[in-house]
C-alpha cells in the first residue's frame, strides 16, 4: 500500500507544493517540488530521515528557496506524518498538509 502526502503553501502570488509518497515497505519515498504546478525538484529515497530540495520562485530576479521534509520518529514500525517547511530569505514557513480529493 502506498502513502501520499500533499503539503502546499501560496507565497507571494506563487503556488508552491510538495507531494510525499511512501512506498509498500514505508522504507522507500518519491518526493516531488512542484513551484505555479511544474516540477522543478524531484528525489527518490530508502529509508528516512531529513531531506532538502532547492528550487526558485520565478522572478527578476529569481528567489531561491528549500523546502526541508523532516520524518519524525516516535518508535514502532511505521513512521509518523513528515513535517514539511519552506525557507525563503531567512524565514521559515511551515507548509500545512492539504486533504487530497
Amino acid at each position: 500500500m502506498t502513502t501520499r502526502h500533499h503539503y502546499h503553501l501560496d507565497l507571494d502570488g506563487h503556488s508552491v507544493s510538495l507531494d510525499l509518497r511512501t512506498g509498500f515497505t514505508w522504507r522507500t519515498e518519491d518526493i516531488v517540488l512542484l513551484v505555479d504546478g511544474k516540477e522543478v525538484g524531484y528525489h527518490h529515497q530508502r529509508g528516512t530521515g531529513t531531506t532538502v530540495l532547492e528550487a526558485e520562485l520565478p522572478g527578476e530576479p529569481a528567489r531561491p528557496l528549500s523546502v526541508r521534509i523532516d520524518h519524525p520518529h516516535h518508535g514502532g514500525h511505521r513512521p509518523h506524518t513528515p513535517v514539511c517547511t519552506l525557507m525563503i530569505e531567512g524565514r521559515r514557513l511551515p507548509m500545512p498538509e492539504s486533504v487530497l480529493a
